[in-house]
């Protein structure tokens, strides 16, 4: 049975998050559902398998000479077992039904991705990361008193101001 997976679910329209945020939920219900039935498929085939692998393992001890056997031993057993289509075809189905487990996981994976994506987004709108530029003329004229005045900073604990000199000129300097 193909998984059918649509690539679109895992893109993030920042323009509409609101509707992101409606839509995640039941997306990440129809892949998990997806993946209930994937992993009830697979199981089933895996017992399938057993009980083919049994079946055949038991007919191929009472007619050995039917596998092309003419004695028994359970390496020629397992290696007839091996051979045998039916065998061959429930070994595949399990593998298939493995990869279709294995897609429907990446796709939930893909969902929890894309929710993390979504909550960082609406933290950037919240903290105003779309919003306008600011007039910042305020906070250039406050700097550049600032910078003016050394003498009105006001001094961080702990540490204490080295003295440079450059010739006559002596600099100070914080560190």
């Amino acid at each position: 049975m193909e998984i059918e997976i649509d690539a679109a679910h895992f893109e993030i329209d920042s323009d509409n998050l609101a509707e992101e945020w409606v839509n995640h939920p039941q997306r990440v219900y129809n892949y998990t559902a997806k993946a209930a039935n994937a992993r009830m498929r697979y199981e089933e085939a895996k017992r399938q398998e057993e009980v083919l692998r049994a079946d055949t393992s038991l007919e191929i001890r009472k007619n050995p000479e039917s596998y092309g056997l003419t004695k028994v031993t359970e390496g020629l057993i397992e290696a007839a077992l091996l051979a045998d289509d039916a065998v061959k075809a429930a070994a595949q189905h399990v593998i298939r039904c493995k990869y279709d487990l294995d897609i429907v996981t990446a796709a939930i994976n893909a969902l929890e991705s894309k929710k993390k994506g979504l909550e960082c987004l609406v933290q950037l709108h919240v903290t105003a990361y779309y919003a306008a530029p600011n007039d910042k003329s305020a906070y250039k004229e406050r700097n550049c008193n600032y910078e003016h005045s050394r003498e009105d900073r006001m001094p961080i604990p702990g540490i204490k101001p080295k003295v440079i000199t450059n010739g006559d000129e002596i600099l100070s300097h914080t560190s």
